[in-house]
């Protein structure tokens, strides 16, 4: 009985799920990272205003790294269990629960807390949809993980957008306004309508190339060198 405990709980499959919950950690640290940037956009009274609107604008790029950080242990953590033969059940249930949190739930907030709350109850309901549709399309993943009777060129592809790139795609107009400063990019209508139209794209079935099926063989790195 001890022997099977050890086997099961063994560093190789420790790995990759450690990998994941890096990936969930780093999503929930972005939200800290707008939280903190809505505070201090709500100061008014500060003795230079340049100063807090430059700590904000640090926070809010801090919580666009943040995701970023999260796409890239949410794509290692699959590579890595594979290479250590650790795939399991539990990594996949929790690779989606981390995935939902870290590009579903953390770019709504994200969002949210940035400019879509001057629309009130409209605001809400985009992000909700988007952390939905995140939902529904991870959910229409699992559900193909087992299904093997399917045309081999469909293994090179998503269906829909995938939910790393999703989240990304979504925070584009955050990342055009902490680059060029305020237009229309933080305009909370053109927001949650750009965020609507993510929201359709995850659960599409518009076939999206998979970079994971692309494998750079030794020739070619030779020929580059």
């Amino acid at each position: 009985m001890r022997r099977t405990r050890l086997r099961d709980h063994s560093i190789n499959r420790l790995i990759p799920n450690m990998l994941t919950l890096f990936a969930l950690c780093a999503g929930l640290t972005s939200i800290k990272f707008a939280l903190d940037a809505n505070a201090l956009m709500s100061v008014t009274l500060a003795a230079d205003q340049s100063a807090v609107a430059d700590a904000a604008a640090r926070k809010w790029e801090l919580a666009v790294i943040a995701i970023i950080v999260a796409a890239v242990f949410d794509a290692l953590d699959g590579r890595i269990a594979r290479l250590l033969d650790s795939t399991s059940k539990f990594g996949a249930e929790l690779d989606s629960l981390s995935d939902f949190i870290a590009f579903g739930v953390a770019p709504s907030v994200i969002l949210y807390v940035w400019t879509m709350d001057q629309t009130g109850r409209i605001g809400w309901g985009c992000s909700l949809l988007f952390s939905a549709c995140m939902a529904l399309r991870l959910a229409r993943f699992n559900t193909k993980l087992d299904n093997t009777d399917v045309p081999a060129w469909t293994m090179r592809f998503f269906t829909g957008v995938p939910a790393p790139a999703g989240a990304g795609i979504v925070l584009l107009p955050l990342i055009a306004y902490n680059e060029y400063g305020t237009g229309i990019a933080d305009s909370p209508w053109l927001v949650g309508a750009w965020m609507i139209i993510c929201s359709g794209l995850l659960v599409s079935r518009i076939p999206t190339f998979s970079f994971k099926r692309l494998a750079i063989t030794q020739r070619w790195c030779c020929r580059q060198w």
